[in-house]
């Protein structure tokens, strides 16, 4: 008899959504470079996870410029899941 190839184990579906929050949950404010690196993905990739979790207002952003108006692309983002996190204490808006 033939033997048959043993089938792929699939690989459990990634909820990259789930692990970034859960990242920001834990570890607060981080950039999207410090997510990346500790959910094992490229920034381009993981800026568009980031990205629509702020449009669906599960986290908040903060870009940060260091040139002024000159500057078209932010320096670096910062994420974080609430506003107060990313505040300087004491600031009420």
């Amino acid at each position: 008899g033939s033997l048959e190839p043993e089938p792929e184990p699939e690989l459990p579906r990634r909820d990259v959504y789930d692990e970034a929050y859960m990242f920001l949950d834990v570890n607060g404010p981080a950039t999207t470079s410090q997510i990346a690196e500790a959910l094992n993905m490229t920034t381009p990739n993981l800026r568009t996870y980031l990205s629509n979790m702020n449009d669906r207002r599960q986290i908040v952003r903060a870009d940060m410029f260091t040139r002024g108006k000159n500057q078209t692309k932010a320096s670096v983002t910062v994420w974080a899941c609430t506003l107060d996190e990313l505040l300087p204490e004491e600031i009420e808006l």
